[in-house]
């Protein structure tokens, strides 16, 4: 068996920046949207300056057919979620680091 330790340095460090990967958390009606989206990661692919209630635009892949009608596609040719800053519980700049955290939570280690 091999195990893995990584060092979460550059988890949460800052704030999310455009093309960083997120873990996000919304107070919405739908608990199969929240229940998702608490376990996968997404990519910002716009930060709103000009917007103060949701500050970041992120796209997401492969969600399930039930939730796409709470996702847009108007802008960009791809399916993204407006985000508020507190909507984001984690973020970096690798994708990998986000799959550890996931997989770590996953298993309550």
């Amino acid at each position: 068996m091999i195990t893995k330790f990584k060092l979460y340095e550059s988890v949460d460090v800052g704030t999310p920046e455009l093309g960083d990967y997120v873990i996000c958390y919304e107070d919405d009606d739908s608990s199969k949207l929240l229940d998702w989206l608490k376990t996968v990661i997404g990519k910002i692919i716009k930060v709103n300056d000009d917007d103060v209630i949701c500050k970041f635009d992120v796209k997401y892949e492969n969600f399930p057919e039930d939730i796409e009608t709470y996702f847009y596609e108007e802008y960009y040719g791809e399916r993204y979620r407006p985000m508020k800053d507190v909507e984001i519980l984690h973020w970096s700049k690798n994708k990998e680091d986000l799959e550890i955290f996931l997989d770590s939570n996953k298993y309550n280690l």
